[in-house]
């Protein structure tokens, strides 16, 4: 929600006219806040030990009127060194598996919003003919656009997140995700010459849809050598033979070789 409230923010720095989109921001502030301090009250059982950081920050007021600049103060905000001090190891074990997930979720959300992105496209040159549905496809490519640049950046922040708590900069499973990054040649288009050159984005690859856990102490987390194991490519429509199938109806057999007569 954090990033939602920031990108909203954004929006409206560039748009200072736009009461509806002020008042948003400040609904979605409000929800914030709330949900901050249910986390508060769950702290106080949970992690006493980082109160002082919390009082702390309450002291400042810096963020009184900007709940999503607030730090949370979970495992991810401090580092190794204050994690074994303050004995927030074992809970950032936990929340490690939490951002993994969530990870994973935000790349399923990116492919799913590039699908729909491309869809469009290929949906405004097929029927945009009008200045009418010119303009309405523009909007919801805008639209779609913006939905991207924001679950992009909820992956990144997760994984700066992962990488606190110690996982590699260099984990396959979850690279660095950039715009470039979401391009996918057009499944329904044949081939144009040039395609050759060009190849998907790493959003599309093996190592960014799935892999070998490497969180410590899952059951997942196995040998590195396991995440580099060789997968042959796989055959597309395009160029996969058609296999002529005979039957023959006397004996109900059913081959691949022509009958003999």
């Amino acid at each position: 929600m954090k990033s939602r409230v920031k990108a909203l923010k954004k929006t409206l720095s560039e748009d200072m006219a736009n009461v509806s989109l002020f008042n948003e921001v400040e609904k979605r502030r409000e929800r914030l806040r709330l949900r901050i301090q249910n986390w508060r009250d769950c702290q106080k059982d949970l992690t006493p030990q980082i109160g002082d950081f919390v009082a702390q920050q309450a002291i400042q007021k810096k963020t009184a009127n900007a709940p999503e600049e607030e730090v949370l103060y979970v495992p991810s905000d401090f580092t190794g060194a204050e994690r074994i001090k303050y004995d927030l190891v074992k809970l950032g074990e936990q929340e490690r598996h939490f951002l993994e997930g969530t990870a994973f979720d935000y790349i399923s959300k990116v492919k799913t919003i590039t699908k729909t992105f491309f869809a469009s496209h290929a949906n405004k040159k097929a029927q945009a003919y009008s200045q009418q549905t010119h303009t309405r496809s523009i909007t919801e490519i805008e639209d779609i656009e913006e939905r991207q640049t924001t679950a992009i950046f909820d992956y990144s922040v997760t994984r700066n997140a992962m990488i606190s708590l110690g996982m590699s900069e260099h984990d396959p499973c979850f690279p660095p995700l950039s715009k470039e990054d979401t391009y996918r040649k057009p499944t329904h288009l044949k081939r144009a010459v040039g395609d050759s050159r060009r190849n998907d984005g790493a959003l599309w690859s093996a190592g960014v849809t799935g892999g070998v856990s490497h969180v410590v102490g899952s059951s997942s987390a196995t040998s590195e050598h396991a995440s580099l194991t060789f997968h042959p490519p796989v055959v597309t429509q395009a160029i996969r033979r058609k296999r002529k199938t005979f039957i023959y109806f006397q004996t109900g057999e059913i081959s691949d070789s022509p009958p003999i007569f």
